[in-house]
């Protein structure tokens, strides 16, 4: 993945990874060992949110550091423990119709996701995922309202799914993808990975075609993602052979 200065935080070891497929597609998948390493970690987040919860409320306001305890237990998970505590309460009015409709928006097929549930006061929840989502914002990472309904891919920017990315590039910037080939760029054909490279750093790299959210409106794009766009293009035009060679490069 590309490179970014480290930190402190990112130095420390990274956050078990987040199984997101359910308890029977685990068995069926031979995955069992990635299952309960992620349940036992969704559990450790849960108690972490609850101690965050208790220690930073003092009876008018709640100031936990969402960021910190985002890098410590992973993005992607914090969310997801948030949004399981919200779906299974759907009998519960006291949780925010936003904050509902943010957690209803995340597919968790796990059945014992009751087990990591935060057990907070759902009002202290609500103040937490308020704050868990500002965090997200200031990530400024896009969804699929600035992408196209473009299916063709090759040569042309495409939009990751931000849960494709670790936490440390989890940022808008590093969304953009530039595909230069693979099968996976056309739709009709049996092969499905897309070669390509990241717009920030430049890195090739390939990807499912389905890890994508889609091809972007690249007038959307910010005039940095532009420019580079440009410089491939006209890389592309005075190399025709690249192209072709990332295309037929690759197997189905």
């Amino acid at each position: 993945m590309p490179g970014l200065p480290q930190t402190e935080r990112t130095e420390k070891l990274m956050p078990t990874f987040l199984y997101r497929r359910s308890l029977t597609e685990a068995r069926e998948w031979d995955e069992l060992d990635l299952y309960r390493d992620s349940y036992r970690a969704n559990i450790d987040c849960r108690h972490a949110i609850e101690n965050s919860i208790a220690e930073n409320y003092d009876g008018f306001r709640l100031t936990p550091d969402v960021a910190a305890l985002c890098w410590d237990h992973g993005i992607d998970r914090v969310g997801w423990v948030l949004a399981a505590t919200v779906q299974e309460a759907d009998w519960d009015g006291r949780y925010r119709p936003k904050n509902r409709e943010w957690a209803n928006g995340i597919d968790i097929p796990d059945t014992r996701k009751a087990d990591y549930c935060v057990s907070s006061h759902p009002e202290l929840v609500n103040g937490f995922i308020d704050q868990y989502r500002e965090f997200l914002r200031t990530l400024d990472l896009h969804d699929r309202s600035v992408c196209t309904g473009e299916q063709n891919y090759e040569g042309r920017v495409l939009i990751l799914n931000p849960d494709v990315l670790k936490d440390e590039y989890k940022r808008g910037d590093f969304q953009y993808f530039y595909a230069r080939g693979g099968f996976g760029c056309s739709p009709d054909t049996l092969g499905h990975k897309v070669t390509g490279e990241f717009l920030k750093d430049g890195e090739v790299c390939s990807f499912e075609r389905s890890e994508f959210l889609g091809a972007a409106d690249e007038s959307l794009l910010p005039e940095w993602a532009r420019n580079r766009v440009s410089e491939i293009r006209e890389q592309s035009n005075e190399n025709p052979d690249e192209t072709q060679g990332a295309v037929f490069g690759q197997t189905m």
